[in-house]
């Protein structure tokens, strides 16, 4: 029977089976993260650092330590933008964002005085470029972008705008696009990157990921249990660790990892 699905903006389907197999093979190993140092957590351990590096080598980075696992892409992206410290309370955003962006916005205009302005636009929402040097950038404090729309599908131009804004720092949400569309962090300068494994990676739900090139301006989301400096009431101040409270989704990330490892092996048979 043909594949009919048509949803898979929403979540990705049929699933490579290695998703599966991953995951059943945590089920029958057992063990946690960062919680110990005999056999079971240090190969879990271990596992979950491989995906780090996967999801760093699609993303266009070489800096995989910089990679936080988080719930889904609105967990990422709340990490960003509820956790950044604001100066001059202003924020850009495309026309085209998800209610992932604007509804935290939108609280913090209520609780914290931070407003928004949309960047200038064409007719179909894509970022007008051309028009981006009238915008004096150093009133504002971040940038946020949806890299591509889920609504018409337009991709906007991610390193000709991170150019334009220089040092302003810039947050990319790429759920739409990861898996499907070129992404370089490290070539176009991307400051924050969040996205989804459910998507166009194939992964399960309930994984997510965030890529932060400096955690100093963050504030953690939650605070909790990380597995280092556990002599101290206070969040390590390192990644992943500072954004990374409390027990991982350790079978969605091994899931995670079924479906990198799949994309990888078919990109390399192709």
């Amino acid at each position: 029977m043909p594949n009919c699905y048509f949803d898979n903006s929403a979540t990705s389907f049929p699933k490579p089976p290695e998703v599966g197999l991953f995951i059943y093979e945590y089920l029958g190993q057992g063990g946690t993260y960062g919680r110990g140092a005999y056999p079971r957590v240090l190969n879990v351990s271990q596992r979950i650092e491989d995906t780090r590096l996967l999801l760093a080598n699609l993303l266009g980075t070489q800096n995989d330590g910089n990679i936080v696992f988080t719930n889904n892409a609105t967990h990422a992206l709340n990490l960003i933008i509820k956790g950044f410290k604001y100066i001059r309370k202003r924020v850009l955003v495309s026309p085209l964002e998800h209610n992932a962006v604007c509804r935290p916005l939108k609280y913090l205009s209520k609780t914290h005085n931070v407003n928004f302005d949309i960047l200038p636009y064409n007719p179909d929402g894509s970022i007008a470029t051309s028009k981006l040097s009238s915008i004096d950038f150093s009133q504002f404090d971040l940038c946020i972008v949806n890299h591509v729309s889920n609504v018409n599908g337009v991709i906007q131009p991610i390193h000709e705008l991170k150019k334009n804004l220089g040092s302003l720092p810039l947050l990319v949400d790429a759920s739409q696009s990861a898996g499907y569309v070129d992404i370089q962090i490290d070539a176009w300068g991307i400051d924050f990157l969040a996205g989804t494994g459910h998507k166009g990676l194939m992964g399960p739900p309930g994984t997510g990921y965030l890529f932060v090139r400096n955690p100093e301006p963050i504030e953690p989301l939650l605070h909790g249990g990380t597995g280092s400096r556990s002599d101290s009431f206070y969040m390590p101040d390192f990644l992943s660790d500072k954004l990374e409270a409390g027990t991982p989704n350790i079978l969605g990330i091994y899931g995670l990892q079924g479906a990198l490892s799949a994309n990888v092996e078919q990109k390399f048979s192709t």
